[in-house]
């Protein structure tokens, strides 16, 4: 995973990269945007379609990641997403009970390992523990140029969880 953009990481070296994990491409043919919420585009880039790939992370995780690139082919945002392998709504409250903390740990340890390479959060936003329904737990880093955004959505009572992480430099 990596957790840093540059004006190195290029077209060329996502396939590359992608090749070796042997991730799926799974590039839709059409254009997709990301939000200002998740990736401010405070330079105004014109980002192309994402080069999209689905890797399954483990027997409950699949990962999938989008490089949003500039016209110049230049990554300028990473956009992972963990999913479940399984449909939630299928789940019984043991088997969501163990996705919860599956997915509680991930996001624990995407945190740690983000704050080990950028330091100190900058913004902290945990619903999970004041919402029993639906929640977003967000945290925020700035380290230097470069940015992360790590968040989770949940849903309690159908199991439901989806942990996105963003990096991009400005």
């Amino acid at each position: 995973m990596t957790y840093t953009t540059s004006d190195q990481l290029t077209h060329d070296e996502v396939e590359c990269l992608e090749r070796q994990l042997k991730s799926e491409d799974i590039t839709p043919g059409h254009l997709i945007g990301i939000g200002t919420g998740i990736y401010p585009n405070t330079n105004n880039f014109e980002l192309q379609t994402p080069k999209t790939y689905r890797l399954k992370e483990n027997k409950n995780l699949i990962l999938e990641t989008q490089y949003f690139m500039d016209t110049s082919n230049i990554v300028r945002v990473i956009l992972y997403q963990w999913d479940n392998t399984r449909n939630p709504n299928f789940l019984t409250d043991k088997q969501k009970n163990k996705k919860y903390l599956l997915f509680q740990e991930k996001f624990n340890q995407l945190a740690r390992r983000v704050t080990t390479e950028f330091g100190k959060p900058t913004e902290k936003a945990i619903e999970s523990t004041n919402n029993p329904e639906n929640f977003r737990d967000g945290i925020k880093w700035l380290y230097g140029n470069n940015n992360a955004y790590l968040f989770m959505f949940g849903n309690n009572s159908n199991g439901y969880r989806q942990i996105r992480l963003a990096i991009y430099g400005e």
